[in-house]
Order: structure tokens, then sequence, then C-alpha cells
């Protein structure tokens, strides 16, 4: 990058413009999106209608379930994004990450995966936020939801 500033006048009073060039780090990130996120019943009801807020047993299993689209001009690569699901309340569950298995051309999407969050046994009751994030391999946030989950007694 290039800087262009002024340093003093001259002796006729007129601004001394200096430039200077600088090294700037850049990263070119992917424009790729969350698609269909929510809780569903199970691994096996993937396609169903997504909700955003799930109430759930202490010890139970909750299902997430996504799919990311590729919404930019390029392709993207396989394996280069991953889906990171962060439980905002640690005693409820833990966090995971999912990678993005598939390559997507402009327009294109990935499967629609699911991924299960298991309940601690000793888990509050009451309800906390779980933070659904597309990342890179860098771990640049692309897009991010948030759903509820409410542990009941």
């Amino acid at each position: 990058m290039t800087i262009s500033y002024e340093s003093g006048k001259d002796d006729k009073g007129t601004p001394v413009l200096k430039t200077k060039d600088v090294p700037v780090q850049t990263a070119v990130l992917p424009d790729a999106k969350l698609q269909f996120v929510g809780f569903v019943k199970g691994i096996q009801n993937l396609t169903e209608a997504e909700v955003t807020t799930w109430t759930i047993g202490k010890g139970e299993n909750a299902t997430i379930t996504f799919s990311v689209k590729n919404e930019g001009q390029t392709t993207i690569d396989e394996n280069s994004l991953k889906v990171f699901i962060d439980i905002a309340e640690k005693r409820i569950g833990t966090n995971k990450t999912v990678p993005v298995k598939e390559a997507m051309a402009r327009s294109g999407t990935s499967h629609t995966r699911g991924i299960e969050l298991p309940v601690q046994k000793d888990a509050p009751n009451g309800e906390t936020d779980v933070y659904v994030k597309l990342l890179d391999n860098e771990n640049h946030e692309l897009d991010s939801k948030t759903l509820t989950l409410k542990v009941k007694l």
C-alpha cells in the first residue's frame, strides 16, 4: 500500500507531500454462508425443517443440521472450510468441529450434515446459546448463526 502524507511546508509555505510504501498482509476470504441451520430430531432426520430453539433432557443428544453455500464467483476447495459448534455454557456440553469435505463451484452447496451434541448428565437446567460458525482453515469467521438449547429438569 502506498501512503501519501503532508510533511511540513517548504520555504514558500507550500505543503511538502511525501509517499511511503508499506507492506500490508491481506487475506482473500471465500464468500460462503451457512444454510439450513437448526435442531432436528436426530441424524436420520437431517432434511426436516430446522428449528432454532430445542428443549432436551439431561444426558440426551441434541442434533444440529447445516449445509454451506458458495455465494462467491470462484470455486471453494474441499476441506478448506469447517463448521464450529460452540456451546456457550460449557457445563451443558462440549464444542465440536466438522470439516466441509466437498468442493463447491459458484452457487454450489455442501451436503447437509448433522452433528450430535451430547448434553451432560449433570448439566444445569435452563438455556444456553449455541453458536454455529463457518470458518476457513485459518479460523476467519465467514458466517454464524445462533441457536438456543433449553435443558429441562
